[in-house]
């Protein structure tokens, strides 16, 4: 299961890099149980499709999330321990502050 987070929304879908991610060409398998690490500031970035994703469904994820209304700050979509995908709203990064509220609970439990 892939995970997404917006603001108020949450998906199943991923997006483009950010500045300064490492950027790989191979896929790594997934670490499980006690060898899963969760990444820290050094994310690796890779293509969706090392990962199973289509470029082209993920594209409809970022429409989906960033239509008018939906009021998406960002979009991270993180598979296998990596980032596939990445997106922001206009005049947001990937270091502007944004409230996740009840979201950062539920994904973290």
């Amino acid at each position: 299961m892939v995970s997404c987070l917006t603001v108020g929304v949450a998906l199943a879908v991923p997006i483009t890099p950010f500045a300064g991610a490492t950027t790989t060409g191979a896929a790594s398998a997934p670490p499980s149980g006690a060898d899963a690490v969760v990444p820290g500031a050094d994310w690796v970035v890779e293509a969706p499709e090392l990962h199973g994703m289509s470029s082209a469904t993920l594209d409809g994820a970022r429409t989906y999330a960033f239509t008018a209304g939906r009021n998406s700050q960002g979009v991270v979509i993180v598979r296998d321990g990596v980032i596939v995908s990445e997106w922001y709203a206009p005049g947001a990064s990937a270091s502007s502050w944004a409230a996740s509220w009840s979201m950062a609970k539920s994904f973290t439990s």
